[in-house]
C-alpha cells in the first residue's frame, strides 16, 4: 500500500492548515479546521477522493486547488459571484501615508513662510563669515570641503580650527594623513591663501588685503547677498502658490490677507539681507 503525506498551506482557497494521511484509496484522517461560508467547498472535501498516485507536495496541492476552483465554479455562492474569492486581512495595520499636497492652514502658511526666509537669512549670514576681511577668522574656512577617503567631507568635521593670533588660522586635522588632501581642498577653494605645514598642523597666513582686492571681496559679497535675496523669493513664490490653493476655504478676504502677509516677510528679510550686506562692504572697505 503506497501511503503519501501532504501538507497543505494557507490559500485564497485553502483557509487553513491541513495535513492528510493518506492510506490506499481514501484520506484516513483531516485534522483541518472548517471555516468560511459552508457552501464553498473545502480542500478536505476532495483530498479522500481523489485518486492514490506517488506525487510531490507541489504537484497535489495543484490538483486540490483545481477540483476546489471547480466545484466553486459549478456551485457558488448564494446570492453572490461564484468566483469570489475571500479576502484575506493583514495582521499588520499600515500607517496612513502622509501626502505633501495636503491642503496647508492659514496659520500653517505664515509660519512655514517664516521659517524658511530665516533659514535662507542664516545662510546669508554664514556665507557673509566666509569672506576675508584681512582678519583671522575660523568661519572663513566653513564653506571648504574635503575630498575624504573620496567622501566629500566640511573641513570643520575633521579638523579643528583656531586663530592664535589675528593674522593666523591653524588648522589641527583629527587625522594627519589628511593633511595633503586638507592642502589640496584650501588651494581650490576661494579663500585664496596659501597653507604651509610642519607635518602636525596647518597654518594659514592671512594677507592684508589690498585696496583692489577690497573691491574684489565686496563685488563676491553683493553676489552672496543677491543669492539670499533670490532664495527669499523664491520662498514667497511657494507659499502664494499654497495661498491659492487655500482661496476658498479662507475666502476672498482671507486670501488677500494671507497675501500681504506673505508680502510684508518677504520685505522684511530682504531687507535684512540688505542690512547684512552693507555691514559687510563697510567691514570690507575698512582700512
Amino acid at each position: 500500500i503506497r501511503r503519501s503525506t501532504f501538507l497543505l498551506f494557507n490559500t485564497a482557497a485553502m483557509p487553513s492548515t491541513a495535513v492528510f494521511s493518506m492510506t490506499g484509496t481514501r484520506a484516513q484522517g483531516c485534522i483541518a479546521s472548517m471555516r468560511g461560508p459552508r457552501n464553498v467547498p473545502h480542500v478536505s472535501h476532495v483530498l479522500a477522493s481523489m485518486p492514490l498516485v506517488s506525487r510531490t507536495l507541489r504537484e497535489s496541492r495543484q490538483m486540490a486547488r483545481h477540483i476546489v476552483s471547480a466545484k466553486k465554479k459549478k456551485g457558488g455562492k448564494k446570492g453572490g459571484d461564484a468566483s469570489e474569492e475571500p479576502v484575506v486581512e493583514s495582521s499588520k495595520k499600515q500607517a496612513p501615508v502622509e501626502s505633501d499636497d495636503s491642503p496647508a492652514s492659514a496659520a500653517s502658511v505664515e509660519d512655514d513662510c517664516k521659517d524658511r526666509m530665516e533659514k535662507s537669512l542664516e545662510s546669508v549670514k554664514r556665507n557673509f563669515d566666509t569672506i576675508s576681511t584681512g582678519r583671522a577668522n575660523p568661519k572663513m574656512l566653513d564653506r571648504v570641503t574635503v575630498d575624504y577617503y573620496g567622501t566629500p567631507t566640511p573641513l570643520n568635521q575633521m579638523a579643528s580650527v583656531t586663530t592664535p593670533e589675528s593674522s593666523l588660522v591653524v588648522i589641527q586635522p583629527y587625522d594627519i594623513s589628511a593633511i595633503p588632501d586638507i592642502e589640496r581642498a584650501i588651494l581650490g577653494s576661494d579663500v585664496d591663501i596659501t597653507p604651509s605645514n610642519d607635518g602636525k598642523v596647518i597654518r594659514l597666513q592671512v594677507p592684508q588685503l589690498t585696496a583692489e582686492r577690497r573691491k574684489e571681496m565686496t563685488k563676491v559679497a553683493s553676489k552672496m547677498g543677491e543669492e539670499g535675496k533670490v532664495a527669499i523669493r523664491n520662498v514667497r513664490r511657494d507659499m502664494l502658490k499654497k495661498v491659492e490653493k487655500l482661496a476658498d476655504e479662507v475666502g476672498e478676504d482671507g486670501k488677500k490677507d494671507l497675501d500681504d502677509k506673505v508680502q510684508k516677510l518677504t520685505d522684511s528679510f530682504i531687507s535684512s539681507v540688505d542690512a547684512l550686506l552693507k555691514s559687510k562692504n563697510e567691514e570690507l572697505l575698512k582700512v
